[in-house]
């Protein structure tokens, strides 16, 4: 489905309103707004362990890519491990 414009052609069709993905590098945090952290912060607290479809709705809610959203979850999640005196590279309260 082509709508005229043929920079906007080949955007992903999960996200069709983005012109431009503002991925950051690998290793480096993800910038939020106090806004944006906000709603990050309050989906952290209700369940550390996010699913996909939170990361979206949670995405498309404060304004960052998929992959931004995933990123802070990931960071905030190894920050709680720690905090905790968790393995903060673990995936499961065994290790």
């Amino acid at each position: 489905m082509s709508n005229g414009n043929p920079n906007l052609d080949n955007l992903p069709l999960s996200n069709p309103n983005a012109v431009e993905a503002q991925l950051s590098k690998p290793g480096e945090q993800v910038s939020v707004t106090p806004e944006q952290e906000k709603i990050l912060e309050q989906t952290f607290k209700d369940n550390r362990n996010v699913d996909e479809l939170t990361i979206t709705i949670v995405a498309a809610e404060t304004g960052l890519s998929e992959d931004q959203a995933k990123k802070w979850f990931q960071h905030r999640q190894a920050l709680w491990r720690e905090k905790e005196g968790l393995n903060p590279n673990s995936r499961s309260l065994n290790d």
